[in-house]
């Protein structure tokens, strides 16, 4: 049930059919549960003793359920190949240069890392596609791992040492109860169509955002060079200058934090993910623009101006 429901949700991140949720999460008690790796899974329970939880936000701004399974499938793919008793799992908070990221790294004891393992951790960093086909269920968790960390703008981090492999992914800490998202949070809308434009408008005002809108990729890198904002809608097919090649451009001036932007197409094809990942873009959502869908995903990233004010 997991192998296949794990297929589905990889299939879906590829094609750009997933969004992301951002309500209130309990993430010392997520990471409590990570210790159990998958619930229909003949897999061990790393014993609490190895289980370290560092310094971490009491409550955050995150989709818990994708959160649980990136971590869970994480430790899976390790415990596959190795016991329970011969692994060490931390989890903390960073403060970095964008923001709080939550640390997830796992370590061996001793030296000797199974061939198996080694060979799979090798293609998951080389971001092989074969992943899955060739190495089986650790291989396809490794890709789903990979792709959630991407879709919540994270990231995958190589091996150091004993480290066998290692997350870190944004989050976003609630300090005080009552605490909300900013209603001068700055939306560029860049779309061509009036309709997609007046759709778009009326959702995010909705929800408190203050819109701007670009008829193309070329006035959008204009209007943000100019006056910045807090993420960008970026439509993929445009006239003067398409959203990928806006998107790239936008990236190629920024120096340190990075604007979100989610990009929006009628295409949901695997490679129009993929490219939309190379270019830049945090994520991909489907048109027709579904409220839901875009409310739960500027949710996510608005979040983290509540936190960095």
């Amino acid at each position: 049930m997991t192998f296949s429901r794990d297929i589905a949700d990889l299939a879906k991140i590829l094609g750009g059919r997933m969004p992301l949720e951002a309500v209130p999460t309990d993430l010392p008690g997520l990471l409590a549960s990570v210790r159990a790796p998958i619930d229909d899974q003949e897999l061990p329970a790393v014993p609490a003793d190895r289980m370290a939880v560092g310094p971490v936000p009491d409550t955050i701004m995150a989709d818990p359920a994708r959160l649980t399974q990136t971590l869970q499938r994480t430790l899976a793919a390790v415990l596959e190949h190795l016991p329970a008793e011969s692994v060490r799992c931390r989890a903390e908070a960073r403060r970095i240069a964008d923001g709080t990221h939550l640390g997830f790294e796992i370590t061996l004891d001793g030296s000797d890392l199974p061939e198996s393992l080694a060979l799979t951790l090798a293609a998951a960093e080389s971001r092989d596609p074969t992943l899955p086909r060739q190495f089986g269920r650790p291989g396809l968790w490794l890709a789903l791992v990979d792709a959630l960390a991407r879709l919540m703008g994270g990231r995958v981090l190589g091996r150091s040492g004993p480290r066998i492999v290692g997350l870190e992914i944004p989050v976003f800490p609630i300090e005080a109860e009552g605490e909300t998202c900013p209603l001068s949070f700055r939306v560029l809308v860049v779309d061509d169509g009036r309709v997609n434009q007046i759709v778009a408008r009326r959702i995010l005002e909705q929800i408190g955002c203050v819109v701007t809108v670009a008829n193309d990729g070329r006035e959008a890198c204009d209007l943000h060079a100019q006056e910045g904002f807090d993420l960008i809608l970026m439509d993929w097919e445009m006239p003067v200058m398409d959203g990928d090649e806006a998107s790239r451009r936008i990236r190629q001036t920024e120096l340190m934090r990075q604007v979100p932007i989610l990009g929006i197409t009628a295409k949901g094809s695997r490679d129009t993910w993929t490219e939309c990942v190379c270019v830049g873009m945090n994520d991909l959502l489907p048109k027709p623009l579904r409220p839901d869908d875009l409310i739960r995903a500027v949710n996510y990233w608005r979040a983290s101006a509540a936190r960095l004010g």
